[in-house]
């Protein structure tokens, strides 16, 4: 799993970006089969306002950048636990 913050944080640095890095090294010296989780966490904060305000990216970008590395891609929230379930499913799967 590679886990970023949806939400835009107090020193607006992307954590997706931040995360990146990680996706390049996993896919650089994993296992080729091993299976690489994106995951956006907290859902819920950006679930206030109706539009994409607060959020760092937009889903849309983020999956096509899933798309691209081949990653599977959730958006969750830990502390009201959405989400987090289905993310070590399909992990699991």
């Amino acid at each position: 799993l590679t886990v970023y913050d949806i939400f835009n944080n107090k020193n607006n640095k992307s954590t997706l970006d931040k995360a990146k890095p990680w996706v390049k090294e996993l896919q650089r010296q994993a296992n080729p089969y091993l299976i690489i989780a994106l995951v956006g966490n907290k859902i819920d904060l950006a679930q206030h306002y109706e539009d994409d305000y607060g959020r760092q990216v937009s889903t849309q970008e983020v999956m096509d950048y899933a798309l691209k590395k081949c990653l599977l891609f959730f958006e969750t929230s830990a502390k009201k636990e959405d989400g987090v379930q289905q993310v070590f499913e399909e992990i699991g799967t």
